[in-house]
């Protein structure tokens, strides 16, 4: 019996004894039937610039100029379209690590704020220069957000909220600020969507809208517009355009937008984080890439880091060589470029699509099927074909002597199977994908074994040589009983 291996689509089922589905670095693709699926391989970066000694803790464009901090160290850095690069220190924020959030307010020449550890400092474009608030009624808990030209802070430990001065970060009236009253519960953070402020508390998310009067305070919670879920992390926020995702209080990842509020994270996700230390401290960032839109969200303690693909509402994860998780920690879009920060030292990088290394280092994609089973009698596999894409090595690299020099000229994809559901492996023999102008229409593997009843048979690929990969289909032959 022929069977067709699965290759896209959410998890909808579980079954504990057997291992799931996973893609890592690589994107899964399908059409609204499932007619069509493919794996695509995602994209790598190169180096762009080193900023001190880092980690990159956030980034924020205003004005076309990229801000950064890297370690303690506040940037900006100017991107010339055309790709030239100049960085400049601007001053000193606090800390060394841990998560800073920005914001800015004005427009041609704004102020930027950068909120860590409860304190505020403010870069000025206005006049280049760069100080802490020091303002008596400046009291921030974790976020800043910027709405009709004033900054926003949520207070610690309480369910107040406040604002500076309009086009103002540095100072602030002590009666400008209300409460979060319709259920109350702690505010954990505030951000601003369109024309209203989503304030995230523990339990419940509040709306309130501007009110358009010219004096006194300028929003107004709409009226039975709460949302009766809290959040799980606050630093796993991230708004991009007319969207907000971030982890809920059952540890579910959900959206705001477009005038409605659903759960986006599937059964994997969910049943996975089940387990995780401290998924509170997840951290979140939005890398908007030019053809797939991705919500990028790392758990720390577990290394982990998974990605909800905003173009085909799926899920995978992304994993750096040897470290688990992915390096990146904060993306920015500028002037078309996609800017990425580490997450360890203070590198920038490019996205890039026609890398597939990170800034040189070999990362490989992964996919592990769903497990293949029956319950009521051990059946036999003699063959595994996929159908990749093919000729994706290079013609060109080899030295003086004609050999190759390196993987790129004749990539292969390796095969790992497992006959009780993931829990042991066993390795095959590699394949080639082939060069370009090589038209190898499959890759074929025979006589992967006899699976008992009950048990699962699951497959691993990867690939690690820096070449595009995609694969279209796969199948396997079975015989029942045997």
């Amino acid at each position: 019996m022929r069977t067709r291996i699965p290759l896209g689509g959410s998890s909808k089922d579980f079954e504990s004894r057997y291992s799931r589905e996973e893609v890592i670095n690589l994107y899964k693709e399908t059409d609204d039937a499932g007619t069509f699926q493919r794996l695509l391989r995602a994209p790598g970066f190169v180096d762009f610039i080193t900023l001190g000694t880092g980690p990159i803790r956030g980034m924020h464009v205003a004005a076309d100029v990229l801000y950064v901090v890297s370690g303690s160290g506040f940037y900006r850095v100017s991107v010339n379209p055309v790709g030239s690069v100049q960085a400049d220190l601007k001053g000193t924020v606090a800390g060394f690590t841990g998560p800073v959030r920005l914001a800015s307010i004005g427009t041609d020449q704004p102020q930027v704020m950068a909120l860590t550890n409860r304190r505020g400092f403010i870069y000025d474009e206005s006049n280049d220069t760069f100080g802490e608030v020091t303002d008596a009624n400046f009291d921030p808990d974790f976020s800043v957000t910027a709405f009709n030209q004033r900054f926003w802070f949520n207070k610690p430990d309480s369910n107040e909220f406040f604002a500076s001065d309009i086009l103002d970060g540095f100072t602030y009236d002590p009666l400008f600020f209300a409460s979060a009253e319709n259920k109350p519960d702690t505010l954990e953070y505030v951000i601003a969507l369109n024309t209203e402020l989503y304030l995230f508390g523990q339990r419940t998310i509040e709306r309130w809208q501007e009110t358009g009067q010219a004096t006194g305070f300028s929003v107004r919670r709409i009226t039975g517009a709460t949302i009766n879920r809290g959040i799980g992390a606050r630093a796993s926020v991230v708004q991009w355009e007319n969207n907000i995702f971030f982890l809920a209080d059952d540890f579910t990842v959900r959206k705001i937008g477009g005038g409605g509020y659903e759960k986006i994270s599937d059964l994997s996700f969910e049943e996975q984080i089940r387990d995780y230390s401290f998924p509170d401290r997840a951290e979140a960032f939005f890398l908007d890439n030019p053809h797939h839109k991705i919500y990028c969200i790392t758990f720390p303690a577990e290394g982990v880091t998974w990605c909800y693909d905003v173009s085909t509402g799926l899920w995978h994860k992304r994993e750096s060589n040897d470290i688990g998780r992915w390096r990146i920690s904060t993306a920015e879009l500028i002037f078309d470029r996609v800017i990425l920060g580490d997450y360890a030292n203070g590198n920038l990088y490019v996205l890039d699509e026609n890398e597939y290394s990170e800034a040189g280092v070999e990362t490989p994609a992964i996919w592990r099927t769903p497990g293949l089973s029956n319950k009521d009698a051990p059946f036999t596999c003699s063959r595994l074909e996929i159908f990749p894409e093919v000729g994706v090595g290079t013609d060109n690299n080899v030295d003086e002597i004609g050999q190759k020099s390196n993987n790129s000229l004749d990539p292969e994809i390796r095969l790992r199977v497992s006959k009780n559901g993931g829990r042991t492996w066993i390795s095959k023999s590699n394949r080639n994908l082939g060069r370009i102008g090589e038209y190898v229409q499959k890759v074929i593997w025979r006589n992967i074994g006899r699976v008992n009843r009950g048990q699962a048979l699951v497959f691993e690929f990867s690939v690690n040589d820096n070449v595009k990969t995609e694969i279209y289909e796969g199948y396997v032959d079975v015989q029942k009983g045997v």
